[in-house]
């Protein structure tokens, strides 16, 4: 016996949170991303919810565990928080697949106060190189999953030096 149930849905409200006017929500998508590859369903797995001019957005059928993520945010902004329930869930996955795993009140905030790292290599004379792929990522090994916000791969700018924006804290 094979029965399937509509999965999950969640609904709720994208909040900006920092300096000057908000960003024209024109293409902003928020994602439940795939967290585990084995418990979430290949098929129909690509749910997204665009947001609506007040802001709002809505996502039906969702299965397996997820975490939330925006998609192209807009320049200077990035992820900030993810509330679910009242609980901050940001980079933790949430189970979803039926109607009484649903979350109506998501707060996704995104804020325009981005962290930034800067540096340069340099070879055994002192002299700035371009010559190394840089890797950024976090100490908690509970960071490192496919898509972290917590990494970075980088290559040099021309001058030899890197720019890192929008790590979380």
């Amino acid at each position: 016996l094979l029965q399937a149930d509509p999965g999950s849905t969640i609904a709720g409200r994208v909040v900006f949170d920092g300096d000057g006017p908000p960003p024209s929500v024109r293409a902003l998508s928020v994602m439940p991303e795939r967290a585990d590859l084995d418990r979430t369903p290949r098929v129909g797995s690509i749910a997204r919810g665009d947001v609506a001019q007040d802001l709002t957005f809505r996502i039906s059928g969702v299965h397996g565990p997820r975490r939330i993520k925006i998609e192209q945010p807009p320049a200077g902004w990035d992820l900030k928080a993810v509330i679910a329930n009242g609980v901050e869930v940001t980079d933790t996955p949430i189970r979803f697949g039926t109607p009484d795993q649903s979350v109506t009140d998501m707060q996704v905030i995104l804020t325009n106060r981005l962290t930034e790292i800067t540096g340069t290599v340099t070879d055994a004379r002192g002299d700035a190189t371009r010559d190394y792929t840089m890797l950024v990522f976090s100490q908690d090994r509970d960071r490192w999953y496919a898509g972290s916000r917590y990494f970075r791969r980088l290559r040099p700018e021309p001058g030899g030096y890197v720019i890192v924006h929008g790590l979380p804290p």
